[in-house]
Order: C-alpha cells, then structure tokens, then sequence
C-alpha cells in the first residue's frame, strides 16, 4: 500500500496549507459543526479544533490538499497552489492539440509507468487527484478539451482513504454542470488509454508535473501576467459600472462564472437537482424573525439583509452560494429550507432573488422603526 510517507519525504516541495479564517464556519460561529477538513486528513492530528478555532500542524501536514476540496468555502488553501494558480498551471500544459488529458497522481507514478506510455496525450501528475475542484474540470472541458481522464486506479492502493471519494465528488459535480450545459460524458475515471509503444519513431511521452513550489517556467510567466490584465481590465469596467466586487467568494466559484461567462453558454432552461452540485435554491418560512444570523455568518456573502422603501428583506445571490447550508444550521427558527430543483441560469446570470421581506413600522410613542 502506497503511503504518505512517500510524499512527507519530498515535503520541501509541497508547501504547507493556510486558512483563511473569516471563511471558516467555526471561526465565525461557535455552534457550526462543520468538521469535514478534520474528518478527511489523512494525517492523525494535523488539523484540530480548539474552542472553534482550527489549528494545522504544520509540522506534520504532508500538503496533499484533500481538505481543501472538502472545504466548501475554501476557508483552506493550499500555499502557492490556490485554485487559481492550479489552473493556470494546469493551463499553460495544454496546448491547442491537446484534446485528450490525462491525470495523475505523482505519488502513483512513483510506483508505476502507467501515465507515461499514453501515446502522444498530455499527462498532467498532481500531488493527489483530490486537490481538482468541479470548477477545474468544467474549466478545461470549456475551453476546448475534448476527454479528460482522471486515473484514479492507483487510489484503491492509496493510504488516503478519502481521496478517492473527494474526486470522484468533484467529478460527478462537473459532470453534472456540463451535462446541463450540453456537454456529456466528458470526464471519465479509471480509464487507460491503449498503452502506446513508445520506442518506436514518432512516438514521444508528453508529461507534466505540476507541484505547489512558487517557481514559475517562462511560459507560465507569461500567461500569469496576462491573466493579471486580463482581472485588471474586468475589475477596472466592474468599478466604472458600480458593482461592488464580492471578496468572498471562493476561486472555484469564481473560476466558473468566468469561463461560463467567455464561452457564452446559453443555460436558460438548463436544471439540476440538489445534491448534484455544491450550491443550493433557499427560501424562507414565514415565522423568520430577521434576527440577522443567516446573513451575518453567511462565509461568501450569498445572504443580504437590506433595509429600504419602508421594509426589510432577505436576498439571496445563488452565484456566492457555495452549499454550505450554514444558515440552515444557524438559523434560531429553524424556517430556513432549500427546495425544488436548481436552475443554474440564476447562478451564471449572477441573479439576487428576494426571498422573504416585511413592511417596517414605526413606534407612535418613540418613534423607532422596527
């Protein structure tokens, strides 16, 4: 059985996790349970929780990411491998001709050869399979990627028990995505490609290693100076608008709203059901007593309370929802619910949808509003 022994012993090149703690549900309040990051670890007391405040030994983390893909408002971060900077990576490996893309394990590599004979297709070894997100995936299949492969054969062996499971998640989320966009059965796992004789002229082995060091080849200099005024540009026509830009929300959200946004899809009618996709559709049950919890302890910002024109209301921007259902957890009265099935319209089309408000009135003694 492969272990992370293997990979603690290369720890210099795989940089440590850092947390952004307003992010965190615990942080933000004493009764979220949330504890997926601790449940997942595969190091024994690498991640804890004292009195709601999370700690990452860094001593011990082996930086393998997991937790950061279980993470659902990226409170965790992997150092110099955000999600952003991964793609980017995973970005500059690809070419036009790359339609076919295979991805790896360097820790599985290490035993076997398997990724290097896939004849003339771009292999890409990460640290774990576990560190794609959905929006990785739906990225590269929307920005010309035919297949993508994602070899989790060597996962069965692993010592990581939950990584299987996290990319099979993110799998299954980014199918589901692009299923309702009008791409289907683009990312496949435990698939091999026929292995190619590689000896043979013409044949050659196309394979990339991405690691979370913070050196970058030329290339990759290049295309991170263009995506930086590219976000420029788009924040400078974003302020000239007046729109506010949210900062809270996570990468792997963010990522999807702006490829969607470059490739025009047109998802109107497009629908998915809950569970298949970490966002959810609220509402909110009369008895709610505007008692500010939803929308003061909301990680990303999808909850607003807004006071004006003589009432107060609830909005809701279903694009920051990251389906965390903290608000749910929180809510004293219990009369938070998600219902029915998602149209992801509302979410490309960044929507804020006003799902419960009440009239203000004013005291006739002392004149408060309430």
């Amino acid at each position: 059985m492969r272990s992370y022994d293997a990979l603690y012993k290369h720890k210099k090149d795989y940089l440590m996790i850092k947390v952004i703690h307003t992010r965190c549900q615990p942080w933000l309040h004493k009764n979220a349970k949330c504890r997926l990051c601790a449940d997942v670890c595969p190091v024994e007391g690498c991640i804890s929780f004292n009195e709601d405040a999370i700690t990452i030994d860094n001593d011990i983390c082996i930086g393998c990411g997991i937790c950061t893909n279980v993470c659902p408002t990226s409170a965790l971060v992997m150092d110099n491998l955000s999600d952003r900077e991964l793609l980017q990576k995973i970005e500059t490996c690809i070419t036009a001709d790359d339609k076919d893309v295979v991805f790896g394990c360097s820790l599985g590599s290490q035993k076997d050869s398997r990724l290097a004979t896939h004849d003339s297709r771009l292999s890409i070894n990460l640290p774990c399979l576990a560190i794609l997100k959905e929006s990785h995936l739906a990225s590269i299949v929307l920005s010309g990627a035919k297949n993508i492969y994602i070899d989790t054969m060597g996962c069965n062996d692993c010592s990581f028990k939950y990584g299987k499971m996290v990319i099979e998640q993110s799998i299954s989320y980014a199918n589901n995505l692009l299923k309702a966009a009008g791409y289907e059965d683009c990312i496949k796992t435990d698939h091999r490609p026929q292995a190619a004789d590689c000896s043979k002229k013409g044949k050659k082995q196309n394979i990339k290693t991405i690691t979370p060091v913070p050196e970058y080849s030329r290339r990759e200099l290049l295309y991170f100076f263009k995506e930086k005024a590219v976000e420029r540009i788009i924040g400078d026509n974003e302020n000239k608008g007046g729109d506010k830009k949210t900062e809270n929300i996570p990468d792997r959200r963010s990522i999807l709203l702006e490829t969607f946004n470059k490739v025009g899809n047109n998802l109107q009618t497009a629908k998915i059901e809950h569970g298949s996709f970490p966002v959810n559709q609220l509402v909110i049950g009369e008895n709610c007593t505007l008692c500010h919890d939803c929308n003061l302890f909301c990680p990303t910002g999808a909850l607003t309370r807004v006071e004006e024109y003589g009432e107060v209301r609830i909005d809701f921007n279903m694009a920051l929802c990251m389906g965390c259902y903290e608000c749910k957890e929180l809510c004293p009265e219990d009369v938070i619910d998600k219902q029915g099935a998602i149209d992801i319209n509302r979410i490309f089309n960044n929507e804020v949808k006003t799902i419960f408000k009440k009239k203000t009135e004013v005291c006739p003694s002392c004149g408060k509003t309430f």
